[in-house]
């Protein structure tokens, strides 16, 4: 879903209330608290240049359907991948 996402303020301070995942906790400049970009994000660029290389990876005949169709460079995101394709793309293009 479109602008929907785990990663909010809310979120942040309740990691900080119980002690947790320091890294993920909000930095406060003297007046002012900000929330740096979570470990797990991509800048948009190096998005696109990842979805690119998904694009250009070849399987051999019924290893995998052909994932290039799945991805959308432009959107962003991954659309209509079966639950084999997900797991040949974690278990071999993920390190």
């Amino acid at each position: 879903i479109e602008g929907k996402a785990k990663d909010t303020i809310k979120a942040r301070l309740d990691l900080e209330r119980m002690g947790i995942r320091r890294g993920l906790w909000m930095n406060r400049d003297s007046d002012k608290a900000r929330r740096d970009l979570a470990f797990f994000s991509m800048k948009p660029n190096d998005k696109k240049e990842f979805l690119k290389f998904v694009s250009s990876v070849k399987f051999p005949d019924g290893y995998a359907s052909n994932i290039a169709r799945c991805v959308n460079v432009d959107g962003g995101k991954f659309t209509g991948l079966k639950s084999h394709d997900c797991h040949v793309f974690m278990q071999r293009l993920l390190p």
